[in-house]
Order: C-alpha cells, then structure tokens, then sequence
C-alpha cells in the first residue's frame, strides 16, 4: 500500500496545466494535467451562461425562498460558471431549494440543498447563491 506523504504542485508559468509530485517513501509520482472542471488545477476552459440564460435563471429563482425561508437575492459569478459547467436547470435549482438544508462545515453562514445528487449553497443572510454541483449524494 503507498501512504502519500506531501504534494508538491507546479504551476506553469502560463496558466496553462499544472504539474504535481506526489512522494512517498523513495517513489515520486508525477502528475502532470488538467485536473479538469472545479479541480483547481488550470488548463480547461469554463463555460458561461449568455446574458439570455442568465436572465432566465434570475426571472426563475431571484425572489424565491428556500425550504427555511431564505429568500434568494443574487448568483454569484462563479454560481452561473458552474450551472452552466455542471448543466444544472433552473427546475433542479427549484427543486433544491425546497429540500430540508444542512449547515455548510466550512461556512456557518451557509446552507446546502441537496436534491437528487445535486447540491447548491446559498448564503442564509445575504440570499446569494454560491455554487452548484453534482454530489452523488
């Protein structure tokens, strides 16, 4: 069994893929590549949602409340990057909100509606929603 002991990452100096060392003992595993959407590791291209999609997404959900009376006031940009990315509709959106939340563990101000192995996070005081993603859960 290999325990990785530390990670190293390298950046390329044009934004492009990044480079990682991952060392184990005396084995050095380099992985060098997009990780691919919402990895952090640069290289891939992010879809956007046109200012019409847009437009479409804030008719339908600005103004709606969640299951515990949140009412929701804003996307977030990097929220409409990952609808468009993740292919999430506004119906799945309204779906997930009408779902009971739990806490976000790493913002108290936070809560996540999970719907059907998707997930969106809205800020419980401002009404932002922060992002979107498949969950599996």
């Amino acid at each position: 069994m290999i325990s990785f002991m530390s990670a190293i990452y390298f950046p390329h100096s044009n934004g492009g893929a990044a480079r990682s060392e991952y060392i184990s003992g005396n084995d050095i595993i380099i992985y060098s590549g997009d990780g691919g959407p919402g990895s952090g590791i640069k290289g891939h291209t992010t879809p956007k949602l046109s200012a019409k999609d847009r437009a479409k997404y804030d008719r339908r959900i600005i103004g709606q409340k969640t299951s515990s009376g949140t009412e929701i006031k804003s996307f977030s940009e990097h929220s409409y990057q990952r609808i468009a990315e993740r292919g999430i509709s506004p119906n799945r959106v309204l779906q997930m909100l009408a779902q009971t939340p739990s806490q976000d563990k790493t913002n108290p101000d936070n809560d996540i509606y999970r719907h059907n192995g998707s997930s969106i996070v809205i800020n419980r005081n401002s009404g932002n929603v922060v992002t979107v993603m498949w969950s599996g859960k």
